[in-house]
């Protein structure tokens, strides 16, 4: 050991003065976490209360139904409980009593022993299913801590809502001072239209994923870090958002945010540093890919085109700012109705029986169908998808109101509309589709 006591003290006085000067925003992302954990949780518990798990659509019960046989044992099964369907698509059914399981599913009962499921048979998950199977495992794994139960998912709900108040408060801190900031993260966790979302635990997964998205491409560009720091921040954001994939694939598209982040908006000169930053877009691309791969490999084809179908409702007409046309490509914003959809057109097209019964059939009708929309209707698509870059800079919530754009139409696509013969619903672009997500 070498150097006095007096030597080392000095040594060590940046690191104790970056502690002292961080110690107030750790304090108030402490109270701010609790206090909104607190919050998340008692929100989820009342919509939970109010009947929003029966109001849930049929692909939640499936998720839930594979998370709950998870939890106890029993590996990836799907069981059929009385009239009511919760298991995954495509596979082989076994039938047990009605109660309890399809009460606990449905919200009705809070909790359920592992030894009240019964016998049933395994079964492979569809691909819709294993897209989410990072979610799946978090859930059941909480419910292997504290048996089947729903008042430990609005606790975990509560943890995703702190983890978005938290992140909330790091983005403003980039440029305000930490009262001020503690007030924008406080306003958030009140915002009516964000505890709105707390109603639905698969959908609600993407949002603290975001947040930490938008915080880390922040910090890029307002922080001059060290190469070690900047390489070290974006194989962390790549991981993050790997696991992310797992739970809503949706989170893929804040990768290429990070990415052109680390390429065109760094503080340093692109210029002189573009190797650094172009290896560290590819880390960050390379642990995401790692990471979420098992979801990638099992998403190639994994009914997005269903997705992009939904995207057509006339539900997002006003969140884009489109005027309705004198005809709709869709009228619900509803997985059923879309497979009911896509089933026709499929028996149409081929003698296949029941569609939505074969998931790897099913995904090939929905493509050609999604096929069939765009070549039959490209304007509607493409001015949805421009509405969507357009009114993406705006919250969802002005986008009610008075129509501002109006949708144009390709020569003779309404007559040729009649030759689809598609039914009462089908239609949205995927990119309008995920812009648009409110209601009004």
């Amino acid at each position: 050991m070498t150097g006095t006591i007096e030597d080392q003290l000095a040594a060590q006085t940046p690191f104790a003065s970056e502690l002292r000067r961080c110690a107030p925003d750790v304090a108030l992302v402490v109270i701010l976490a609790i206090g909104a954990w607190g919050l998340g949780w008692r929100t989820a518990r009342a919509y939970r209360q109010s009947g929003s798990i029966a109001h849930q659509p049929a692909f939640d019960l499936q998720f839930f139904g594979v998370a709950l046989m998870q939890a106890c044992g029993r590996g990836a099964v799907g069981i059929v409980t009385g009239d009511r369907e919760v298991v995954p698509s495509g596979t082989t059914q076994d039938r047990i009593d009605r109660a309890p399981v399809q009460e606990f599913l449905d919200g009705r009962r809070e909790r359920v022993g592992c030894d009240q499921i019964g016998t049933v048979a395994s079964m492979p998950l569809d691909a819709m299913l294993r897209s989410s199977s990072y979610l799946i495992t978090m859930i059941s794994t909480t419910w292997r801590l504290s048996q089947p139960n729903w008042p430990s998912i609005d606790a975990l709900m509560g943890g995703l809502f702190a983890m978005t108040i938290a992140a909330s408060y790091g983005i403003a801190r980039l440029g305000m001072g930490p009262a001020a900031s503690a007030i924008v993260a406080l306003f958030f966790a009140l915002s009516p239209l964000h505890l709105s979302g707390l109603s639905n635990l698969r959908d609600y997964s993407k949002a603290p994923l975001f947040a930490i998205a938008l915080l880390v491409c922040g910090i890029l560009v307002r922080a001059r870090l060290t190469r070690s720091r900047m390489f070290a921040l974006a194989v962390a954001a790549g991981a993050v958002l790997g696991l992310g994939f797992g739970m809503r694939t949706d989170v893929g598209v804040y990768v290429p945010l990070i990415v052109a982040t680390l390429l065109l908006f760094m503080p340093d000169s692109l210029s002189r540093s573009w190797r650094f930053h172009m290896s560290g877009a590819l880390a960050c691309v390379a642990v995401f890919l790692a990471i979420s791969w098992p979801i990638v490999a099992a998403h190639a084809g994994g009914n997005t085109s269903h997705w992009a179908i939904l995207g057509f409702s006339h539900e997002f007409d006003s969140a884009l700012g489109v005027r309705p046309s004198p005809y709709r490509l869709n009228y619900l914003y509803n997985d059923g109705a879309v497979a009911t959809i896509v089933t026709a057109f499929g028996q149409r097209i081929a003698a296949a029986g029941d569609t939505v019964m074969q998931p790897h059939t099913y995904d090939e009708f929905s493509q050609a169908y999604l096929s069939t929309l765009l070549k039959t209707f490209p304007a509607d698509a493409l001015i949805r998808m421009w509405a969507g870059v357009l009114n993406g800079r705006q919250p969802a919530i002005l986008g009610c109101g008075e129509p501002r754009v109006g949708i144009w139409t390709a020569g003779g696509t309404v007559s040729r509309a009649s030759r689809l013969d598609a039914g009462p619903a089908a239609g949205m672009a995927w990119l309008a589709e995920r812009r648009g997500g409110s209601s009004c």
